[in-house]
């Protein structure tokens, strides 16, 4: 049974948006975690620029990069999400530019190094390829876009390869889900020329 954006009942995905909102504001001991790997594949190839994390989730690679340095702009439609990244920068001395919106309508505002987009395009649906052009539109000459997501029916196989053609694929993996043997993901880390 299709549930809309081309996912299926079986796959036990979140499809709605705003089910992290209702998630982060139950949690009692909020965790600021992220992809080591993710962070990884980002330092190999920056030490340092402007970031856009799209769909920033608990914000933790949003905080680490910016411990590190970086200058960070994080989006996110979570308040609660969104009220405890700042509690946490303002607690770690950060100064960031932490945005609560909703990134169908969300305008990007200026040119980016580094910008991630993970775990978002599964809510976009059929506007995914749109928000796609706007990432890379903002990303400067020499930058790099991480994206990670759930592969649905506006993201067949070679959809993200399709989108990204005219730039230098860093790295490609695809994998399941950890949470779910039926939800497919792939992971890209492309370079503008």
């Amino acid at each position: 049974m299709s549930l809309g954006l081309g996912c299926s009942e079986r796959s036990g995905m979140v499809l709605d948006k705003f089910s992290f909102e209702r998630r982060f504001a139950a949690m009692d001991g909020f965790k600021f975690g992220y992809d080591e790997g993710i962070l990884a594949d980002i330092l190999k190839r920056k030490s340092s620029g402007r970031v856009l994390d799209l769909g920033c989730g608990s914000g933790g690679l949003s905080l680490e990069l910016a411990g590190r340095g970086f200058d960070i702009t994080c989006v996110d439609i979570s308040e609660t999400a969104i009220d405890r990244i700042r509690e946490e920068a303002e607690r770690r001395g950060f100064d960031m530019n932490i945005i609560c919106a909703d990134l169908e309508c969300y305008e990007i505002e200026g040119e980016y190094d580094v910008v991630l987009a993970l775990g978002v395009l599964q809510f976009l649906g059929d506007k995914g390829e749109g928000f796609l052009r706007r990432v890379m539109d903002c990303t400067v000459e020499g930058g790099i876009n991480v994206i990670d997501a759930f592969r649905n029916r506006w993201l067949p196989m070679g959809k993200l390869e399709e989108v990204y053609s005219d730039w230098e694929v860093l790295e490609r993996d695809e994998y399941v889900w950890e949470r779910d043997d039926f939800a497919k993901m792939i992971y890209l880390v492309c370079k503008r020329w």
